[in-house]
C-alpha cells in the first residue's frame, strides 16, 4: 500500500478534528480527575492522591477505557 496524497484542505480538516478530540478528552480527563462520574460514581480520581500506586493506576485505567475509542475514531479518518 503506497503513500496516500491528500489535498491540503483534507489535512487541515484532519488536524482540526485531532485538536477538537484532544480538547474534549482533556476536559473529560480533568472532570474524571476532579469531579468523578455522574452522581459521584465513580469517585474522583483525586480522592486517591494519597496513595501514589492507586492514583496512577486509576489514571491509567481511565486512559485504557478511552484508547479503543480514540484508535477507532482516528482509524476511520485516515
Amino acid at each position: 500500500m503506497g503513500h496516500v496524497c491528500r489535498a491540503p484542505y483534507e489535512l487541515c480538516q484532519i488536524i482540526q478534528v485531532g485538536n477538537l478530540r484532544h480538547n474534549a478528552l482533556f476536559r473529560r480527563f480533568i472532570s474524571a480527575l476532579t469531579r468523578g462520574g455522574p452522581g459521584g460514581m465513580p469517585r474522583p480520581i483525586e480522592v486517591h492522591a494519597h496513595d501514589p500506586l492507586r492514583y496512577v493506576g486509576d489514571m491509567l485505567g481511565w486512559l485504557h477505557q478511552v484508547c479503543d475509542h480514540i484508535f477507532f475514531s482516528y482509524g476511520t479518518l485516515i
